[in-house]
């Protein structure tokens, strides 16, 4: 199970890199620019031509751009990637920690190490055992469809590792910032970023977030690259805690 889970966790960490470098993109795009442009600019003015007319030089469109990344002119524009961004980040978590449950359900059930709770909660019918005892990788499904076993919200994952694997979530700072981006990728999803009532008293029972404590109703919610490092490094460390937890 040990090298399994240290599989799924550093494919979690690549999907995470792969965000980041969208994050990151209109930065090396900017970077990419300026550097070539600054590099023509210096070949016309100290090459052959002496080039000092600034008609004919660089310098304006080098202002303009270093202009643009100072007075963060497109913000608006790049919060839109930002929040398709957070989208990710929430789609990678969750097929993660679904994968983490799977793996040590399996492992559990195969090893009968399953918790008693877990077994006075799972009740199969005797096809049912027989159908799962050549197939492990049933054991979820069935609960998925018997037990109406969901990942989309953080409040069903922590349930869902304490009833079937006996494994208690801590309930701190790291896991309240995941919970607050799920109801936000929830909002930007289904209501265009907006945040409303429900949005709202959602987030006023997630007290311990570190970003965004202050929300307004019919507001847009958009996220920024210093807000998304605060989300992948609650998720990370999530799982890493986790990983650590269930090798114990």
């Amino acid at each position: 199970m040990k090298n399994e889970l240290k599989k799924i966790n550093e494919n979690f960490e690549n999907q995470i890199e792969s965000v980041t470098e969208l994050i990151q993109f209109d930065k090396q795009i900017m970077d990419f620019c300026l550097h070539h442009l600054k590099s023509l600019n210096d070949k016309l003015k100290d090459g052959a031509p002496k080039i000092n007319n600034p008609y004919y030089l660089a310098d304006n469109a080098i202002m303009a751009l270093e202009g643009i990344d100072k007075n963060k002119s497109f913000t608006k524009h790049y919060s839109i990637i930002y929040n398709q961004c957070l989208v990710l980040l929430v789609s990678h978590f969750t097929l993660t920690i679904e994968k983490i449950f799977s793996t040590v359900l399996k492992f559990q059930y195969s090893n009968d190490k399953l918790p008693k709770s877990a077994k006075n909660q799972i009740q199969l019918t005797l096809d049912e055992i027989d159908e799962v005892n050549q197939n492990p990788n049933l054991l979820k499904k069935l609960l998925v469809a018997k037990k109406k076993l969901t990942f989309q919200n953080i409040g069903n994952v922590i349930k869902s590792f304490e009833n079937y694997l006996g494994i208690k979530i801590d309930k701190d700072q790291k896991l309240d910032d995941i919970k607050f981006a799920f109801e936000c990728r929830h909002l930007i999803v289904h209501s265009v970023s907006k945040a409303d009532e429900k949005f709202i008293k959602n987030c006023n029972s997630i007290k311990n977030r570190s970003i965004k404590k202050a929300l307004y109703l019919d507001e847009e919610v958009r996220f920024t690259k210093s807000e998304l490092e605060f989300v992948k490094f609650s998720m990370l460390l999530f799982m890493q805690e986790l990983t650590e937890k269930l090798n114990g």
